[in-house]
């Protein structure tokens, strides 16, 4: 190959990365503007509040469209799961952290998940990354907030993971001012996140009717 050509190649490979990266930053913007909107959404109930969040909300959809196409550009050629998988602790961390800001203005704390054990999961790190942030999402507009005092009260998000060699699931339940507290969650609000499952052969667990309540993932593990 010569010199001109090499150069070429790289830079076009360069360009891919990038594009993939912009699509991964503007889903994670887009993943903020949602969690706002919902929380937004439970607290107000005016008919004109409801009206602009839904045209918010019509926004995120058309533009999460939009940056979808972009990813598929970056991968013409529908790149197979890579082999070295995805770390599901690591990856759930690191959203965690970023997303811990916002969520923190809301009075909602998530914990991180610890232990040595790395549980790789058979997805690539984009997608997964794409489903922790439908199902914390999820999670977030499917509190209980029958008694939360009019959104003061302060949550905290408790997570547990288990891996099996199969598959590895990820489960929250969430306490409100020491108690256990209650997920809700309405079909409409679960759909995409099911879709998004399917689309790699993992589930959506749902023990919300349950003592404590929970909902969780269970994704294929990575074969060793």
């Amino acid at each position: 190959m010569n010199p001109s050509a090499a150069s070429l190649e790289a830079s076009e490979a360069s360009a891919l990365v990038l594009q993939r990266i912009l699509a991964l930053a503007g889903r994670n913007a887009l993943a903020r503007v949602e969690l706002a909107a919902s929380e937004l959404d439970r607290l107000e109930s005016s008919p004109a509040a409801r009206e602009r969040l839904g045209a918010i909300r019509s926004a995120v959809e058309e533009l999460d469209g939009v940056l979808h196409e972009i990813e598929r550009l970056a991968s013409p050629q529908a790149a197979p799961v890579p082999l070295e998988g995805a770390s599901l602790p690591r990856t759930w961390n690191a959203l965690v952290a970023r997303l811990a800001p916002t969520l923190g203005a809301r009075g909602i704390e998530v914990e991180r998940l610890g232990g040595e054990a790395d549980a790789r999961v058979a997805l690539p790190a984009l997608v997964l990354e794409r489903i922790l942030l439908a199902f914390l999402r999820l999670a977030v507009v499917s509190f209980d907030a029958e008694d939360d005092g009019g959104g003061a009260t302060r949550l905290r998000l408790v997570v547990a993971d288990r891996s099996e060699p199969e598959a590895c699931e990820l489960r929250l339940s969430v306490v409100a001012q020491g108690q256990p507290h209650r997920f809700a969650l309405a079909a409409a609000e679960r759909v995409e996140l099911e879709v998004a499952l399917a689309e790699w052969h993992g589930r959506l667990i749902d023990e919300s009717t349950q003592l404590p309540s929970r909902i969780g993932l269970r994704l294929g593990a990575l074969a060793r």
